[in-house]
């Protein structure tokens, strides 16, 4: 995604400069680039973040369940010995 995004901004920001080479030179050509990958990478960490948060209390509860019953069977096999 990022690579056709880039590679169409570049072209924009290419035919906005009129270059008859077909450089674009400066920070205008990939800016807008930029700050869209940052904005989506930036997206995706609060989604991470929201749902880490959202799921932890499940996590440690089914942690909690798990280590709740290993204790249970050590218990039970330590009196078998």
């Amino acid at each position: 995604m990022a690579t056709e995004l880039a590679g169409q901004m570049y072209d924009r920001a290419m035919r906005r400069q009129h270059q008859p080479s077909g450089d674009c030179t400066g920070a205008d050509c990939f800016r807008y680039t930029f700050l869209i990958c940052c904005a989506l990478a930036a997206v995706g960490t609060v989604l991470a973040a929201l749902l880490w948060r959202r799921t932890g209390k499940q996590y440690q509860t089914i942690i909690k369940v798990r280590a709740k019953s290993e204790v249970g069977v050590h218990t039970a096999t330590a009196g078998q010995t």
